[in-house]
């Protein structure tokens, strides 16, 4: 996966897609916790295939979260490899981070007092 730029346009490339009709796609980045779903999350717009759209230039630094989800007939979720959260660095690159590690970034920054 990579960030690039398409005009005025950022984009997320080559993320990780399941194409079955009981799965689901999404890719959103991180910011903040919530109580109800765990993080607080902007979603990336759908692009073509298996691309992800951001509505503002992205900053280094930043946490995006890409999952690839397989509903089996049971109901039972199946992630597809790839699938995690990932901090963007400057050149575009993504790193993977442990959920475990984002989760105390963001008690950290949500604990400081101004």
């Amino acid at each position: 996966m990579k960030t690039i730029k398409l005009n005025d346009t950022y984009v997320l490339t080559d993320a990780p897609r399941c194409s079955h009709r009981r799965s689901k796609n999404y890719a959103a980045i991180i910011t903040g916790l919530d109580p109800k779903f765990g993080f607080k999350r902007t979603f990336l717009a759908k692009g073509f295939d298996n691309q992800y759209i951001f509505p503002e230039k992205p900053k280094a630094g930043d946490i995006i979260e890409v999952k690839a989800i397989y509903y089996t007939g049971s109901g039972r979720p199946e992630i597809r490899e790839g699938s995690g959260f990932y901090k963007l660095e400057p050149d575009g690159s993504l790193t993977p981070v442990k959920e475990s590690e984002v989760k105390k970034l963001f008690s950290h920054v949500e604990n400081e007092t101004f």
